[in-house]
């Protein structure tokens, strides 16, 4: 079997050793699942050698629970390893860590949601965990902009802010591509043009040519045949060419 994947355990780095540990079982429980190891003693050999022989010396010392129906032999070696690394949670130190985490320059706003939730785990919020964690990203997201797209909407829920954020930070990505890559104003712009004619009035031999897409007005030279434009509005399809020269004509 590859046992490659999950790291060793470092017991001595004892400032971080309780976050680490949390996360640490959870890499292992995806290892095992990947490897289809279904033995609870073959789970208990495979932590205990993933973890390194610190780890084993220490669990050497521990006092292992009885193996019975509702707890196997894995069950129990886990849950002794837990009360090692992790004594008792002191909710006000976590509520103080959960307080102080802020979204860094680089995380989208589910992704700070994300860390938020983890920290919260170990606060005992309970039923009011999602309103702590909606607090804590009002207060201390990135964007000003955002806060206030937030501070906008009355009885806001943490669903709720999050599809917020989402549509806003993906609206601000479509921005940024659009700006760097403006739409370019070279080449010939082709337009629909109406030539208007009231039929009450005599035939003007310079009707004036309107381009919805040009910002000028363009004034024919010339119209030869004036029963198309006597009682109606014509659409010319075709490209409108503007001669700079004095001698020549406008050519529709």
């Amino acid at each position: 079997m590859e046992l490659s994947g999950v790291e060793r355990f470092d017991v001595h780095d004892t400032p971080t050793i309780t976050p680490r540990w949390r996360t640490w079982p959870r890499a292992f429980d995806y290892f095992l699942v990947a490897k289809w190891v279904n033995s609870a003693a073959q789970k208990k050999a495979l932590l205990l050698h993933l973890a390194g022989q610190d780890e084993q010396d220490i669990f050497d010392t521990l006092t292992i629970a009885d193996v019975d129906a509702h707890n196997d032999e894995y069950s129990v070696t886990l849950a002794a390893l837990d009360q090692y690394f992790q004594p008792k949670v002191n909710v006000p130190y976590e509520r103080h860590l959960f307080r102080q985490i802020r979204q860094e320059s680089h995380e989208s706003v589910s992704q700070f949601a994300t860390r938020l939730s983890k920290q919260a785990e170990y606060c005992d919020f309970e039923e009011r965990k999602e309103e702590y964690i909606r607090d804590q990203i009002i207060e201390n997201c990135k964007s000003v902009a955002m806060r206030k797209a937030f501070l906008e909407k009355r009885d806001l829920t943490l669903t709720q802010l999050l599809d917020i954020a989402r549509a806003k930070e993906a609206a601000e990505r479509q921005a940024n591509v659009m700006e760097a890559n403006p739409p370019s104003s070279s080449g010939i712009k082709t337009s629909v043009c109406a030539v208007t004619k009231n039929s009450d009035k005599p035939v003007r031999s310079t009707p004036v040519v309107n381009c919805t897409d040009v910002d000028v007005k363009i004034t024919a030279l010339e119209i030869h045949s004036v029963q198309h434009v006597a009682k109606h509005v014509v659409r010319v399809p075709s490209l409108v060419i503007l001669q700079h020269s004095a001698s020549q004509k406008l050519l529709v």
